[in-house]
């Protein structure tokens, strides 16, 4: 027989490798808070100041989702609410509930504090950004107008070694998590690219290359002949059928984009629209960043201020959540 859960979730997912920013709902209203001295009998606590050594409580609550489980294993038929208090819970795995978690007939609720919000994340928050150095090679990458708005950190120093890398997603492929993202008060940022806020178009498409290329009318490529990681992200047929391509090469005499395998998947076609991305020579508006993988710097332009901000960089390439063999989800 499956088990009864009801995880009771509003999920904004600001997902690219996955932070899937849970933000957990404010549904519980009607649900009495209780504080009560054995977590398994009715609620649980969880709060990112709290310890998996406490009893559960609203007054010394768990500080994680797997320790709540733990405690609601042998609970038998009774409804059980665990409630997240307002605060941040990183994931480096999974959440995963299935019936080998719960006693039979067991509905479970998973709901943020009432007047309070719980985000549960699958990545890290970021301190430390600086100012480029003016003495620095970095400095010069920028062009002389935009240099004073860059800032840089180090993710290695911050204990990140493991970017994830960008993929040849998009239509009728299967899911894969799209690399390491940058979240800023909650929202992603742009990777750097071009143009900042339009589409280039496919200026024409020869049979000599086969499908795998096509031919532009800019000179603005000729900018990225030594980017070491160029994407494309394009509807090259139809405008209901996106997919992401890397580029094998540029030839900027002949203005002509070699794209790898998998390709595009619908064919190239003349006048459609794309834009190139992961360019730290494009990194030139607010909200733009980009990732040097090879050193681990990440430079970023931020919207505002960062002194009061969020930062968060996603890590996690599997789902947040996993729900598995139960019922009423």
């Amino acid at each position: 027989m499956k088990k009864n859960l009801s995880l009771l979730l509003v999920v904004q997912m600001l997902f690219s490798s996955n932070i899937y920013s849970s933000k957990i709902a404010n549904n519980a209203e009607g649900l009495k808070p209780t504080v009560v001295g054995n977590p398994t009998e009715n609620v649980i606590f969880i709060s990112p100041n709290g310890n998996d050594g406490n009893a559960g409580t609203k007054r010394h609550p768990f500080a994680t989702l797997e320790r709540a489980k733990q405690a609601i294993k042998n609970n038998v038929g009774e409804p059980i609410t665990i409630y997240l208090r307002e605060g941040y819970y990183p994931l480096e795995k999974s959440f995963v509930l299935s019936k080998n978690d719960l006693s039979e007939a067991t509905p479970i609720q998973v709901s943020s504090y009432p007047g309070e919000r719980a985000h549960i994340i699958g990545g890290k928050e970021i301190h430390g950004f600086t100012a480029l150095d003016p003495q620095s090679e970095d400095y010069k990458k920028f062009e002389a107008e935009i240099r004073d708005n860059i800032m840089v950190v180090d993710l290695i120093e911050k204990g990140i070694a493991d970017f994830g890398n960008l993929s040849a997603r998009g239509f009728g492929r299967d899911i894969q998590p799209s690399g390491l993202t940058l979240y800023f008060n909650e929202k992603p940022m742009t990777l750097a690219r071009w143009p900042n806020n339009d589409w280039a178009t496919i200026d024409n498409v020869p049979e000599s290359l086969e499908g795998k290329g096509f031919t532009y009318d800019s000179n603005r490529p000729a900018k990225w002949l030594n980017a070491p990681d160029l994407w494309l992200h394009g509807y090259w047929k139809y405008d209901w059928s996106d997919t992401y391509v890397k580029v094998a090469s540029i030839d900027s005499a002949g203005k002509t984009i070699l794209t790898e395998e998998p390709y595009s998947g619908y064919p190239f076609t003349k006048g459609k629209r794309f834009y190139a991305l992961n360019l730290l020579e494009e990194l030139d508006s607010p909200g733009e960043w980009y990732l040097d993988r090879e050193k681990g710097k990440l430079y970023f332009w931020p919207p505002s201020d960062l002194q009061n901000a969020k930062v968060f960089v996603s890590l996690l390439q599997e789902p947040l959540v996993r729900i598995e063999d139960v019922n009423n989800t």
